[in-house]
């Protein structure tokens, strides 16, 4: 009886252990920088349609105009919204639909359009920082 009970123990312990390294890894997988070019960040100019003040990562889809004048979605994604509120003094509503931003972003490798944004310059100059640029390179991201 008591063998049965240490090898449910162990197996319980082995499957306990699995479940938590796995989860360990998605979310490691889930902060990589990996789809965006770090190396060449850009602007880009809009006007937003929402900001989703959310964890764990917040997002500004901006309604982007192209060279004929149509108007398309453009998603950026940023730090969560506990982050930006304690760290670099955003607010709910510090971007409304309507306003037109310049946000430098961190544009997708594969030419999609979205981006990991670093910053936005409010159409009255202030600037509302979202990755200060001494942030360290994540790691693997490292060239």
């Amino acid at each position: 009886m008591e063998n049965e009970h240490h090898a449910r123990t162990s197996w319980v312990t082995c499957l306990s252990a699995a479940v938590l390294l796995n989860c360990g890894a998605a979310a490691w997988a889930h902060h990589s920088f990996a789809m965006f070019d770090l190396k060449k960040p850009v602007e880009v100019k809009g006007t937003v349609k929402e900001f989703r003040f959310v964890n764990p990562h917040s997002w500004i889809i901006l309604a982007v105009k192209n060279k004929a004048g149509k108007s398309s979605d453009f998603p950026i994604e940023t730090n969560g919204s506990f982050y930006l509120a304690k760290r670099q003094g955003w607010k709910r509503n510090s971007l409304k639909p309507g306003d037109v931003i310049v946000a430098r972003i961190n544009p997708m490798r594969d030419g999609a359009p979205g981006g990991d944004l670093i910053k936005v310059t409010l159409s009255d100059g202030r600037e509302l920082i979202a990755r200060p640029q001494s942030a360290p390179v994540p790691p693997g991201d490292k060239k």
